[in-house]
């Protein structure tokens, strides 16, 4: 009984370590599609199968995403889908 749940416990620690894998890319505010999005991409992965005029960084990185959605409601004067130009 108590050899299961120590394995009990390391599968739960593996599956709440795997997210933080994942974070290593920061967020950054994309402007994709003409629509403006708060994605964990690098401007590569943003602008991979697009025209490049498609997708395009426009403003600065962050670690976390509730980072980066109050910049660009402040610094943008608008909200994350809102309209948006790599021109």
């Amino acid at each position: 009984m108590v050899f299961a749940r120590v394995i009990l416990l390391g599968a739960c620690t593996a599956a709440f370590r795997a997210p933080a894998v994942a974070q290593e890319t920061p967020v950054g505010v994309f402007c994709i599609h003409l629509r403006i999005a708060v994605e964990r991409l690098t401007p590569a992965q943003a602008s991979r199968g697009r025209n490049p005029s498609d997708a395009c960084l426009i403003g600065p990185t962050f670690e976390m995403t509730w980072d980066a959605t109050p910049w660009v409601r402040r610094n943008m004067r608008s909200d994350v889908g809102a309209a948006c130009s790599c021109r």
